[in-house]
């Protein structure tokens, strides 16, 4: 199953979007911030829905650090991973 990781501060599109995609098929995972997103991307989902203005993360900073992350030897690339942002 294509797991969808939601990476959103505002509660309510959080549990929105998780709704919808839940419904639709899709195992998710929500993160309400990019530390928990990085922790989370370990399981390395198949696309990350990702709100760009969250508290502690600057303008790239969450992809730079995920690729970071699964570009370390052993680890699953991440090179193909999907981002989809939102900003407002």
């Amino acid at each position: 199953m294509s797991c969808v990781l939601i990476v959103e501060d505002d509660d309510d599109v959080r549990e929105f979007m998780d709704l919808l995609l839940s419904t639709s098929g899709y195992e998710t995972m929500s993160a309400a911030d990019g530390i928990d997103a990085l922790e989370k991307m370990q399981r390395l989902p198949c696309l990350v829905l990702l709100d760009l203005q969250m508290p502690q993360w600057t303008d790239g900073s969450f992809a730079s650090s995920s690729f970071a992350i699964h570009d370390s030897p052993g680890s699953p690339s991440s090179a193909s991973l999907p981002f989809s942002s939102r900003t407002s």
